[in-house]
């Protein structure tokens, strides 16, 4: 049953391959290698004091998840990629050398994402997800992922992020780490 909806979303990727969407699709799916584009886009927010916070939690979070999806769970599952099962269909990219499962791009995306909406900043949340989406999309556009790498690597970065989120807002909340990180002074209590 996992095989035939794997095989039936990605024939439905191969299907939309194009000559516009794949140059388009190649630099998306570049700036996904590693996290770049969220590692780029935690060390901006690093430079304004009300968002320092938010890149902080997205580069504690892209290191979390690139040790454990990538360092962990890929080496411990150790799933061929749809394109080394099937070498007939091009990649278009160039052929992943590491694991399947999960998918690390997504596992990035999400573990990104998260800190971006937790603090309900939706000029940055809302493009992010959109662009984070595409990046998704190609994986399986480019036949390296399997839909099933997919959702796990979603769930994974959306935990990981969550982790982070929890544990970063808390160590925020001391007054020699707000000073150290340089971050804008702590709301004051209710009472």
């Amino acid at each position: 049953m996992i095989q035939a909806f794997d095989s039936a979303i990605l024939d439905f990727f191969l299907s939309l391959r194009n000559e516009i969407l794949t140059p388009i699709l190649k630099v998306i799916t570049l700036l996904g290698e590693v996290g770049i584009i969220w590692i780029i886009l935690g060390l901006i927010l690093l430079f304004k004091k009300e968002t320092r916070i938010i890149g902080i939690m997205i580069l504690i979070a892209l290191a979390a998840e690139v040790l454990i999806c990538n360092g962990v769970i890929k080496n411990i599952v150790q799933r061929p990629r749809p394109c080394w099962r099937n070498s007939l269909i091009d990649t278009l990219v160039k052929r992943p050398t590491d694991f399947s499962f999960p998918s690390g791009h997504t596992g990035a995306c999400f573990a990104a994402l998260v800190p971006c909406w937790f603090y309900r900043k939706k000029w940055l949340a809302i493009p992010a997800t959109v662009f984070a989406l595409i990046i998704v999309g190609s994986r399986m556009y480019f036949y390296v992922h399997y839909p099933t790498d997919i959702l796990a690597g979603a769930l994974i970065g959306v935990v990981i992020g969550g982790i982070v989120v929890f544990v970063v807002n808390k160590l925020s909340k001391k007054e020699k780490i707000r000073k150290l990180l340089r971050l804008p002074e702590a709301e004051p209590k209710q009472q």
